[in-house]
């Protein structure tokens, strides 16, 4: 809230500078008004707007005299005076002053709107009441009397005597301290038994001879380095050999964890007759339960489930089969999938088939002939679905991709070519597609945006969520220029900038882009032609270089050039201001230097 304090009024005496002459007319009705202007006890600094109205009472009462309005009063800290004439107005009754302010530099008087009142009315005392005086024939002033002579100081009386302290209360006598009761007598401490005689070491026995085993123990092992161990031959020819004896067929040369005999869980190797490897659980014989064995030349298989599936069996050509027992293909699964490759063809993959013979194939994963030189997916009567060329291309729909990734040329106009979401009934709903040259953007069933052949970009609403302002690229003679640089042309150098360096210069031309964060959000140019490499803003929100050696920044003011280099600051004067204007302010700067966001708009 704003507040008035109480000011001194004076009789208004105009003076001819220069003149010999002390009064050169009549005495008027007008007088200074002096007062203290405050804002939340702040005394306030500017120009401000007043209204002034003449009131006989100091609160309601009737107005006397009209409205007196003065525009761009100058405050300067809390102070200001003002000449004022409400005319013939003191009767010799009470007069008050009411005041109504608002800020300057805004409107003009004409317009009523934004005052604000001022508490209480200011009292008007004799000043004014002097013009009544003079209406008058008051006689002459007598002189005034002799001051009288000031008689002497009178001496100082005595001090009063201080009373005598009361005299202190004697302390009290402590009491005499009891004394300390007998200490117990301590009892006599048991005695020791004795401690008992340790005996006598026995003598160590004789060692024993050595024994004739030629195995050798280290702690609780036993080894044997010297050559090499038979298990039912003579003439072993490795470190462990193990002969065919006289074992029968369901017998195992070495069984480990058994059950029973040719029963248990075992590794057997070599068995006479029979198995020449097995690995796992056997139970009586040629019936494993997990196994891996072979059968004199046979072929190499894992078993599972009582011996009755081979999971996987290794031929001696190669061929592995899951499942299969007899593999035709280097790589053959149960189920009709083969694995194939065919050097005579040159083609090769894993082929799926619902009949035995994969020449009716109906899926295919692999790579082609010797003329085709590609991988891909093929699928029986639809062609290649998918194809990678060896020249890195891929091709969905074509053989012959020209591109990183091509499609090919039969698709359907009302459906995306790239499908991201669907609607589970095999409809395109979002993704990308083509018609008539252009390449259409899908989002929930129809096109929402598009590219067309001759470069133009078509949407229905454009949301730019990386910047705020428009700008276009300036080439300048200055080396650097910091963001939120003030630029107007460069009259030296046709279609470049500078930066400013006058105040209300009418070349003032744009903003340099991203002070304070802010980001350009669209740029516009030709490349080559009409382009530079500094993003100057021409309209939009930015931040500019701002000082107040103009005044004080308010959001609202129209903002110009400076006589600070770069430098934007308060339009003050409004005939300056047209063509020098940048835009309007939209943040504040009470002193000094510092960025001010501006809305760009150059009139």
């Amino acid at each position: 809230m704003r507040t008035a304090s109480s000011a001194a009024l004076s009789l208004a005496i105009m003076l001819a500078a220069g003149s010999p002459t002390a009064l050169a007319g009549s005495v008027t009705n007008a007088f200074t008004y002096q007062g203290e202007l405050a804002e939340s006890g702040t005394p306030s600094s500017g120009t401000f707007d007043m209204e002034f109205s003449l009131f006989d009472a100091a609160t309601g009462g009737n107005q006397i005299g009209g409205t007196i309005c003065k525009e761009d009063v100058a405050v300067v800290n809390g102070k200001f005076f003002v000449n004022l004439n409400f005319g013939a107005q003191y009767n010799g009754q009470q007069r008050f002053l009411q005041i109504h302010v608002r800020p300057g530099d805004s409107v003009t008087c004409a317009d009523p709107s934004g005052f604000t009142q001022l508490t209480p009315r200011q009292e008007l005392t004799a000043a004014p009441y002097a013009m009544y005086a003079l209406s008058g024939n008051p006689g002459p002033a007598g002189p005034t009397g002799p001051i009288g002579l000031t008689g002497a100081t009178g001496p100082q009386g005595p001090i009063g005597l201080t009373g005598p302290a009361g005299a202190q209360g004697p302390i009290g006598f402590t009491g005499a301290t009891g004394p300390q009761g007998p200490i117990g007598l301590t009892g006599p401490a048991g005695a020791q038994g004795p401690i008992g005689l340790t005996g006598a070491t026995g003598p160590t026995g004789p060692t024993g001879p050595a024994g004739s085993s030629i195995w050798s123990l280290s702690g609780s092992n036993a080894f044997y380095n010297t050559g090499n161990v038979g298990i039912g031959t003579a003439t072993p020819l490795a470190k462990l050999s193990v002969g065919p004896g006289s074992l029968a067929n369901d017998e195992l040369a070495i069984q480990i964890s058994t059950a029973g005999a040719g029963t248990g869980r075992f590794i057997g190797l070599n068995k006479n007759g029979g198995y020449g490897m097995v690995l796992g659980y056997v139970d009586g014989g040629a019936t494993g339960y997990g196994c891996l064995r072979q059968i004199n030349s046979d072929p190499l298989n894992i078993q599972v489930n009582n011996g009755a599936i081979n999971s996987m069996t290794f031929l001696g050509n190669g061929n592995v089969g899951v499942g299969v027992t007899g593999p035709v293909f280097p790589f053959e699964v149960s189920g009709r999938s083969f694995v194939r490759g065919s050097a005579a063809s040159g083609s090769g993959g894993i082929w799926y088939s619902d009949v035995a013979s994969p020449q009716t194939t109906r899926a295919f994963v692999g790579r082609g002939g010797d003329t085709e030189l590609m991988t891909g997916i093929y699928v029986a009567n639809s062609g290649w679905g998918l194809i990678v060329k060896d020249n890195g291309n891929v091709g969905i729909g074509t053989t012959t991709p020209g591109s990183k990734l091509s499609f090919g040329s039969v698709y359907d106009p009302t459906k995306p070519i790239i499908v991201v979401w669907e609607d589970g009934a095999g409809n395109g709903k979002t993704g990308i597609g083509m018609e008539g040259g252009a390449m259409n953007f899908w989002a929930n069933g129809a096109v929402k945006a598009k590219v067309r052949n001759d470069g133009v970009f078509e949407v229905k609403t454009l949301q730019i969520n990386g910047g705020s302002d428009l700008v276009e690229g300036f080439d300048s003679q200055t080396a650097e220029l910091e963001p939120g640089t003030l630029m107007v042309i460069d009259p030296e150098h046709p279609g470049q900038l500078m930066p400013s360096t006058s105040a209300y210069d009418s070349k003032v031309a744009g903003i340099v882009s991203g002070a304070g964060g802010v980001n350009p959000g669209i740029k516009m140019g030709q490349d080559g032609v009409m382009d530079g490499k500094n993003p100057i803003a021409m309209t939009g929100r930015v931040y500019v270089k701002c000082t107040a050696s103009n005044g004080k920044v308010q959001p609202g003011d129209l903002l110009t050039t400076s006589d600070i280099a770069g430098r934007a600051m308060r339009a003050s004067d409004r005939t300056l201001a047209p063509g020098a204007t940048i835009g309007k302010a939209m943040s504040s700067l009470d002193s000094g230097e510092g960025l001010v966001l501006v809305l760009v708009n150059l009139q």
